[in-house]
């Protein structure tokens, strides 16, 4: 972003729904691992911000966090 090489697209949308939808994917792998994964936050939370770019942050920051979580841990 810094170099002007990547474009941001903003639109309106729920930063909630799309913070639930990112975790909602790993459920699979925290069920193999017997892992306890919980989001926190509130139940809508109005945003201008570009999706993809976002989704792409939460995916990154939830697979790095269940890569380091033992199983059994939270």
């Amino acid at each position: 972003l810094d170099a002007g090489r990547m474009a941001l697209s903003y639109v309106k949308a729920d930063l909630a729904d799309v913070a639930r939808a990112c975790v909602a994917g790993f459920e699979l792998l925290v069920r193999e691992r017997n892992i306890s994964l919980r989001l926190d936050g509130p139940a809508s939370l109005a945003a201008e911000l570009d999706v993809e770019k976002i989704e792409r942050i939460l995916l990154n920051l939830v697979s790095n966090a269940l890569k380091f979580t033992p199983p059994h841990g939270t």
